[in-house]
C-alpha cells in the first residue's frame, strides 16, 4: 500500500491547481480532518486551499454529527478549507446548498474518467457505485475568523468495509475502489490529488455556476429519481413521500400527500425503499 506523501500529492496536481492548493498536512491518525482544519481556521492559522489528510480518523463525522468510522486500511480521508475574505455571510450562503451536490458531481466524473461505471449520487452527500456507497462528503461553514469559510471533507473507500465497521446508523452497504481498479491501493497519492482537484475546481467555479445547469447535470446521476423516500428528522419524526427533485439551492423536494415540501440536508436523513 502506497503511503501518503505531500510531495507526491503535489506532483500529481496540474500546475494551475498546484498553485491554488495551500499547505498539505498529513497525519497518521486524527480525530477528524474537518475538525482539525476548523480549529486552525478559528485560530487564524489556516489559509484558503490548505489541506489535511489522515491515514485514519478516530472521531470521523458525517452529516448532522453522525459518527463515521474511518479505519487505517488504505481508505482516503481528506479535508480542505476555502475562504472568502469578506464577513458578509451571503457571499457563500447563496451557493452553500448546491456545493455538496456539485462536489458529488465532481467525484462522479472523477470515477467515470477512471473507467468506473454505474456511478450515482444519493442526495445530498453519498456517491454510489452499483448502489453501494464509495464516497461521502461533508461541508461545514464558518462565519468570522477573518471572513466566511467552508471546510470540505471527502472520504473515499479504496477498501470495501463490512457494514458494522463502515458507519453508524448508515443504511447503505459499502464498496471500495480496488474492486473496480485493483491497482488503486498503490496509487493513493494520485487519487488524493484528483480529489483535491475536484474540491479546488468546485470552489473556484461555484459562484459563477448556473444552478439550473448544476441541477440538469445532477439529474443524470440521481439515485433517487422516481423513488419513494423516507425522511427522518433530528427529532425522530418520519415523513414519507415521493421524490420530486432538488431546488435551486440544493434542497430536496418531496411530494407529501399532494403537497411539495422542501427539505434541507441539515434537517433530514434520507432512506430510499
Amino acid at each position: 500500500m502506497e503511503a501518503l506523501n505531500e510531495q507526491a500529492i503535489k506532483a500529481n496536481l496540474d500546475d494551475e491547481y498546484a498553485r491554488r492548493c495551500g499547505a498539505i498536512h498529513i497525519f497518521e491518525s486524527l480525530d477528524s480532518t474537518n475538525t482539525w482544519l476548523i480549529n486552525k481556521v478559528r485560530a487564524r492559522q489556516a489559509s484558503s486551499g490548505d489541506v489535511c489528510a489522515a491515514e485514519m480518523q478516530t472521531l470521523g463525522r458525517g452529516r448532522r454529527g453522525k459518527t463515521w468510522i474511518s479505519p487505517d486500511n488504505g481508505n482516503l480521508y481528506v479535508s480542505m478549507v476555502w475562504s472568502k475574505g469578506d464577513t458578509r455571510e451571503n457571499q457563500l450562503s447563496e451557493v452553500e446548498g448546491l456545493l455538496t451536490l456539485t462536489l458529488g458531481l465532481g467525484i462522479v466524473n472523477m470515477l467515470l474518467n477512471q473507467g468506473v461505471n454505474d456511478v450515482t449520487i444519493k442526495w445530498p452527500n453519498d456517491v454510489l457505485v452499483k448502489r453501494r456507497k464509495i464516497c461521502g462528503i461533508l461541508v461545514e461553514k464558518l462565519v468570522g475568523s477573518g471572513g466566511v469559510h467552508v471546510v470540505i471533507g471527502v472520504g473515499l473507500n479504496l477498501i470495501d468495509i463490512e457494514m458494522d465497521e463502515f458507519a453508524v446508523e448508515n443504511p447503505l452497504k459499502s464498496t471500495g475502489l480496488i474492486k473496480y481498479i485493483p491497482e488503486s491501493i498503490n496509487q493513493r497519492n494520485k487519487i488524493l490529488a484528483q480529489i483535491i482537484k475536484v474540491m479546488l475546481k468546485t470552489c473556484i467555479e461555484q459562484e459563477k455556476n448556473d444552478p439550473e445547469n448544476i441541477k440538469s447535470e445532477y439529474y443524470k446521476y440521481d439515485e433517487l429519481s422516481g423513488k419513494s423516500v423516507i425522511l427522518t428528522g433530528s427529532d425522530g419524526a418520519v415523513v414519507q413521500g415521493t421524490y420530486a427533485g432538488i431546488s435551486r439551492n440544493g434542497a430536496l423536494l418531496v411530494n407529501v400527500t399532494g403537497k411539495l415540501v422542501e427539505f434541507f440536508s441539515a434537517d433530514v436523513r434520507v432512506r430510499f425503499e
